[in-house]
């Protein structure tokens, strides 16, 4: 048991010296050694070590219980290497500064993948099609914009999709309008993209699908119940009141262990669940069957468009102050005299007016036409 006890400190020591964090504290009272890490909230690891079983126990509260997080069989000997990869892992999760802020990263990088594999998919049943991904463009103005995809159509771009995951609606406003930029400014520059698409997964509001609507962003939605849905069967939570600190910290660390498979394949997690198979495929085909569908239909509606149309003119003119005076009509004829008043005239005062009575005109041209 000594043995054992001294190698598991050894390698937690010289884990917890690799990671630099000056917050973290360790106690030795064999066979346990207590691992205090002043997070937020409190949390401490408890190692205990026999000749044939190494346990960690997590405590959020040092006044409860701790629990116990996993058991494996050290087979009378601890492999130092994978005893150091594990306790790393444990411990880069421990001292996260934002658990639900790296959860949220890593659920998104999920989705992301699961949208890959589906695109790819499709690129497959189409050998005209190709499919790129984190590609970096400038929009005409110069500004540059990362594109979570790009799906090209004989080597030329037919369509852009972004993907984005919203836990708090506090963070909608900047996440959504981040979407809407992107979109809209790169298909200004590039006319042979056909269509733009963002899946939006989480709590989006009616207001912020109408917003992109109004843009002719075409948008998939997965609300957060039934993404949380997925992470459950494996007792991950993803659904949490904004105060709570320990749901997002058990659900990062469960989520994390996942993401490194290969480091904890003989290991039994919290809740008694073994890692022994492929939990990350079944999350990403769980998410697949969800959005699989609505996706292809607008994928194959951009490459073979069918009665492609004017729907909208959108005309505007920018002065070397910054004055903006724009059009946006569906009538072609009104936006050649909208032209016509700017060909016709010298100054601007003269073009607002020439303008203005041109939209007077035309409204009460629509009015009359109403009352008829």
């Amino acid at each position: 048991m000594r043995g054992c006890y001294e190698e598991v400190r050894e390698t937690l020591e010289e884990a917890i010296s690799k990671l630099n964090n000056k917050n973290i504290r360790i106690n030795k009272d064999p066979p346990w050694i207590i691992v205090s890490l002043r997070s937020q909230p409190k949390a401490y690891l408890y190692v205990n070590c026999n000749k044939e079983i190494l346990k960690v126990f997590l405590c959020l509260n040092k006044e409860k219980t701790p629990d116990c997080i996993l058991v494996y069989d050290t087979k009378s000997e601890v492999n130092k290497e994978v005893l150091s990869n594990r306790l790393k892992i444990l411990l880069k999760v421990a001292t996260n500064s934002n658990y639900a802020s790296t959860l949220g990263e890593d659920l998104g990088r999920i989705l992301e993948d699961s949208i890959h594999e589906i695109l790819l998919e499709f690129s497959k049943k189409h050998k005209n099609v190709k499919v790129s991904r984190e590609e970096k463009w400038k929009d005409r103005d110069g500004d540059e914009h990362k594109l979570d995809f790009i799906i090209y159509v004989n080597n030329k771009p037919v369509v852009v999709l972004e993907s984005k995951f919203l836990r708090y609606k506090k963070h909608m406003r900047d996440k959504g309008s981040r979407v809407i930029d992107s979109l809209t400014e790169i298909r200004k520059r590039y006319p042979s993209i056909a269509m733009a698409i963002a899946i939006l997964v989480g709590n989006w509001t009616k207001g912020s699908l109408k917003a992109m609507d109004h843009k002719k962003i075409k948008t998939i939605t997965l609300p957060l119940e039934k993404f949380s849905e997925i992470f459950k069967k494996f007792k991950i939570e993803i659904n949490w009141d904004e105060k709570d600190r320990v749901t997002p910290f058990l659900s990062l660390l469960k989520l994390k262990m996942i993401l490194n498979k290969e480091e904890f394949s003989d290991v039994v997690l919290l809740d008694n669940i073994s890692y022994t198979s492929d939990p990350l495929t079944n999350i990403k085909e769980d998410i697949k069957k969800q959005i699989s569908k609505p996706l292809f239909k607008l994928l194959d509606e951009a490459i073979n468009p069918d009665n492609e149309k004017i729907e909208k003119i959108n005309i505007d003119i920018y002065t070397n102050i910054g004055r903006i005076i724009s059009l946006d009509t569906q009538n072609i004829n009104e936006a050649r005299m909208f032209l016509d008043c700017i060909a016709d005239t010298k100054n601007i005062s003269s073009l607002i007016d020439k303008i203005t009575k041109q939209k007077l005109k035309t409204q009460q041209e629509k009015i009359d036409k109403y009352l008829k």
